[in-house]
């Protein structure tokens, strides 16, 4: 891994009330001035982390005697052997830090920014229809990624899925947040954490709620017995920081392990930007841990390997399909991607209302399906971060994707149908 190409995110779906081109060409790099994310190196002890921290708050409160506005460190980062933190220095400061031996790199701290509107209206799927089949369940008239992921040839429209359906999971969902009062929640989501400070929990821009039903809706999710945990990092259109980002992520990992949930959790972060070897780290580091990351590959068909946390060694980075099986127009591709899954005209949960449907596509819409998944297999089968993330690469279909681009061509599977 490089250096930082850029970071500028984006909620790697539309939700568009009117066509808008789709992103065809690498982001432009958009950084906050004289603000920084400062990596450690591995193996750096606890302690020693603290002392580095107490030496640049000593440092910046030298610096900052002419400089009051600048405000030093503001947030720290602790994921397994990954350790960072986030700041505003001036360029001494700065100059004093890189010199420091303790000093893995220096990013500059990036804007996030989305695309995203209003939905359309979608009728609602029958959830009268499913019947039992011994220990399967099948969904009738399901919406087309579920049929999909459930067979191994397009065109269904049935879902086949255990009726443990995730039971026991938990979904953690980084995006614009979750409306937790949607019927397809049924009670079992939760608005957890904002890391944006003097923004409401809600969710104001649809993004996350559609992902957040993708993952464990009622009868338009994949694991829908499993729980949503909400972290919000976009608010109304208004652009969010690396910092922030990271922020949520290290806020998601330290819960799921003070809460012994590595092993029935995922995290899915439909986000994405050029890559920065930070948010990669952070993300692998995550995985060593013991916990599973799902993330999409972003939608400017390109290599993929240019995107994080898409380029994340261990991250699962999922591209998306249209309905007929072939690689959705604006999917990023290559060696990075570990699987395909369903990514255009995906109908999902809305916050027009708590019954309200939306249709959306992109690579944020296939990777919820992979958290669903991975969700599924935790509750059905069980196993470790590395059994699960190889589980669903063995149960995937191979060479049934069209136009992979050079992309493992893979398409989720939940080895549940034909």
């Amino acid at each position: 891994m490089a250096s930082l190409r850029n970071l500028a995110v984006l909620l790697l779906g539309a939700l568009q009330l009117q066509p808008a081109p789709v992103l065809a060409a690498p982001f432009e790099k958009q950084v906050v001035p004289g603000k920084y994310i400062v990596q450690l190196k591995k193996g750096i002890s606890a302690p020693d982390v603290d002392t580095h921290l107490s030496w640049v708050r000593d440092v910046h409160s030298r610096r900052s005697l002419n400089s009051r506005d600048i405000v030093g460190v503001q947030k720290t980062f602790r994921i397994n052997d990954f350790n960072a933190y986030a700041g505003e220095f001036d360029e001494e400061t700065l100059e004093q830090i890189r010199g420091n031996p303790d000093i893995l790199r220096i990013e500059e701290n990036q804007i996030f920014t989305l695309i995203d509107g209003p939905g359309v209206s979608s009728p609602s799927p029958s959830a009268s229809a499913e019947k039992q089949k011994r220990d399967l369940v099948t969904q009738d008239d399901a919406v087309w990624g579920l049929g999909a992921i459930s067979h191994r040839e397009p065109g269904s429209t049935q879902y086949v899925y255990d009726s443990s359906a995730g039971e026991g999971t938990w979904g953690y969902v980084i995006d614009s947040g979750v409306r937790t009062t949607h019927e397809q929640f049924e009670g079992r989501a939760v608005a957890a954490y904002n890391a944006l400070e003097g923004t409401e929990d809600d969710d104001n821009m649809g993004h996350g709620t559609h992902v957040s039903a993708t993952v464990a809706g009622a009868t338009v999710g994949v694991a829908r017995k499993a729980s949503i945990v909400g972290i919000k990092v976009f608010d109304n259109n208004v652009a969010t920081t690396t910092q922030d980002v990271l922020d949520a992520f290290s806020w998601a990992v330290d819960d799921i392990v003070s809460k012994g949930r590595q092993d029935k959790a995922v995290i899915n972060m439909s986000l994405g930007g050029g890559r920065s070897d930070a948010f990669d780290d952070a993300v692998n580091s995550a995985f060593a841990a013991g916990i599973i990351s799902t993330v999409a590959a972003g939608n400017s068909n390109e290599d993929a390997s240019t995107w994080s946390p898409a380029s994340a060694a261990d991250a699962l980075t999922v591209g998306a399909v249209a309905s007929d099986w072939t690689r959705w127009y604006a999917s990023n591709f290559g060696a990075v991607l570990d699987i395909f899954a369903p990514g255009a005209d995906v109908t999902s949960a809305g916050i027009a209302s708590d019954t309200a449907l939306v249709s959306d596509s992109g690579t944020s819409m296939a990777a919820p399906h992979v958290a669903g998944v991975a969700l599924y297999l935790q509750a059905l089968e069980g196993g470790s971060a590395a059994d699960i993330v190889k589980r669903i690469l063995d149960l995937a279909g191979e060479g049934v994707v069209e136009d992979p681009s050079g992309s493992p061509n893979l398409m989720l599977y939940n080895g549940n149908a034909a």
